[in-house]
């Protein structure tokens, strides 16, 4: 393909194809120098890139998001967010709308509904009746819920917001723990994934059970079951009268894992995927993705660095050494600061995975450098004044991400 360069052949994907989309396909890599080849290489390739899958997915649910318009604008209280957003058909999230926040003004161009499933994403990490729990910043359902009629009917909500997001193509900010991707996509869960649910502790002492003796595990007393708010469960059938030993640990680690992050939640997995169907079919999200891509669609790009902002944001109207600040002050920022940065330009604290059409603003402007900078939203617009050196430009960007990154006050 080129002169010094790969040229690919013997193999391809096709869109057209479903089968394809995930399975392996091999491909040969022919190195070249100066039109001549020198090395041939037969690689194996899964499928289609995520944002190749992203694209035909969104082409073919655009069915589903036509069936239902929301009739102008979705109009909310941030005090009363989950508590309105369960007095509304769940049908509703299909719709491509509008959001105005009640007793704020501002007018929508994109800015304010980005914000609102940023606070659909905190609805999911601050749930009002414990339904999820986040361990070092993954998020699973809890054990703490109980299932009565508010409850459900919480779950289906949960079930048609994550739905509602993926077909409006937002962003929620919740990275979900691989259990519970697994467990919405069907895929068979592993001891690693405790790791995430309950901690390091918890799932370090059930690692250990493999490398104990046969006399270290009889000491133990354990037996094929296990407790949930103060009621036991048998893993398996007669699991009261099973003793845990050398030879069926395994079986008793794996059954247990099943029990915690499948079984245990069947009901209120149900009821998030009725919920989710209500927007549009989940069988269409399993056609095109695999449990791995689901934080890709809530989370987008999951470490968030200086060099990530940099490559999106389009510096305007300043010197170099403005330019060079700002570059700075985005690459000795930490990874909170960066998210609060995103929240304060676009209204969401998440940056997309892989989007070529992404871009951010920034701008310098002739205001007084004693001032905080502003931003609009709804273009992911960021304007800055033309501050007199690194120190006052770090102390004031500092302030506005840290202090003022919700309400009108950025649209």
């Amino acid at each position: 393909m080129l002169s010094n360069g790969i040229q690919i052949g013997n193999g391809s994907i096709s869109p057209d194809n479903i089968e394809n989309v995930f399975s392996e396909t091999e491909l040969t890599l022919t190195f070249s120098l100066h039109n001549k080849p020198i090395h041939k290489q037969t690689v194996q390739i899964l499928g289609l890139a995520f944002r190749k899958r992203l694209d035909i997915f969104h082409q073919n649910i655009s069915q589903f998001r036509n069936q239902y318009e929301s009739g102008g604008n979705i109009k909310i209280s941030r005090k009363t967010f989950f508590k309105d957003l369960l007095e509304r058909p769940l049908k509703i999230f299909k719709g491509v709308y509008r959001v105005e926040f009640i007793n704020e003004p501002g007018a929508d161009a994109g800015g304010l509904k980005r914000e609102f499933w940023e606070l659909v994403g905190k609805e999911f990490k601050n749930s009002s009746f414990k339904i999820f729990n986040g361990v070092h910043d993954r998020y699973y359902l809890s054990y703490d819920y109980v299932l009565n009629t508010k409850t459900k009917k919480s779950l289906k909500l949960y079930g048609a917001l994550l739905a509602g997001s993926i077909i409006n193509k937002q962003l929620i900010g919740v990275n979900f723990a691989s259990a519970f991707s697994k467990a919405i996509f069907n895929h068979k869960v592993e001891l690693e994934d405790l790791r995430e649910v309950f901690g390091d502790q918890v799932f370090n002492n059930y690692k250990m059970l493999m490398d104990m003796s046969q006399e270290e595990l009889e000491d133990l007393e354990q037996y094929f079951v296990v407790s949930v708010q103060n009621k036991q469960y048998e893993l398996i059938p007669g699991g009261n009268d099973i003793k845990v030993t050398k030879q069926n640990v395994g079986q008793y680690l794996e059954s247990l894992v099943e029990f915690y992050l499948i079984k245990y939640h069947e009901e209120a997995i149900g009821l998030l995927k009725e919920g989710f169907s209500e927007v549009f079919p989940f069988v269409e999200l399993t056609k095109w993705f695999v449990y791995s891509d689901l934080p890709l669609l809530t989370y987008g790009t999951l470490n968030v660095t200086g060099q990530n902002i940099l490559k999106v944001a389009k510096m305007e109207g300043g010197s170099d050494t403005l330019k060079q600040f700002m570059t700075q002050f985005i690459m000795e920022a930490d990874s909170d600061l960066l998210r609060n940065f995103l929240k304060f330009v676009t209204g969401s604290s998440a940056l997309p995975y892989d989007d070529p059409f992404y871009s951010l603003y920034i701008t310098f402007e002739n205001r007084d450098s004693n001032k905080l900078p502003i931003s609009h939203t709804c273009s992911k617009h960021l304007e800055v004044p033309k501050y007199k050196n690194y120190s006052q430009m770090k102390k004031m960007l500092t302030i506005a991400f840290v202090y003022a990154n919700e309400g009108f006050g950025f649209i």
